[in-house]
């Protein structure tokens, strides 16, 4: 019997320090917006939607996914991959690309982009910034600050 308690400590013990290494791991759930108006050097969020990332850690390597809540027609993005890594105590992130629907001066424009995010954990939030990027080259978005907070199971 005292085996057996002193095994499970280990399981405990090493599942303590497992969580300890992993602190991203696991869902955070943000506001994220998907239309922003810019007029003379001005953003505006003209909507927003919750969003997801799902996280796993394998050492200094983060993979995982970030999903955009279903809009007011019920219609929702596949969920799309994200990879990553841990340096020190910060993480930067990217979502696979996807095609994006931009209107710029009035012209309607289809551009192949992604998201870059670069964060620390404080307690139960992610906290940095996203930057949206043309993979071509072509266009890079102003940073903006987001938050994300650790979903509860």
């Amino acid at each position: 019997m005292i085996r057996i308690a002193a095994a499970m400590m280990m399981v405990a013990a090493g599942a303590t320090r497992l969580s300890a290494q992993d602190p991203i791991a696991g869902k955070w759930s943000m506001d994220y917006p998907t239309a922003i108006r810019s007029e003379n050097g001005e953003e505006t969020v003209v909507s927003s939607r919750k969003a997801t990332f799902d996280f796993t850690m394998r050492g200094d390597s983060i993979a995982g996914t970030w999903t955009l809540a279903p809009d007011s027609t019920g219609t929702a993005p596949k969920p799309l991959a994200v990879h990553g890594v841990r340096t020190g105590t910060s993480y930067t992130i990217e979502t696979e690309p996807v095609d994006r629907h931009i209107v710029m001066n009035g012209d309607d424009h289809t551009i192949r982009m992604a998201t870059k995010y670069t964060f620390e954990v404080h307690g139960e939030q992610l906290a940095g910034a996203s930057t949206l990027f043309a993979v071509d080259g072509s266009m890079d978005m102003p940073s903006r600050l987001f938050v994300a907070a650790r979903e509860k199971p």
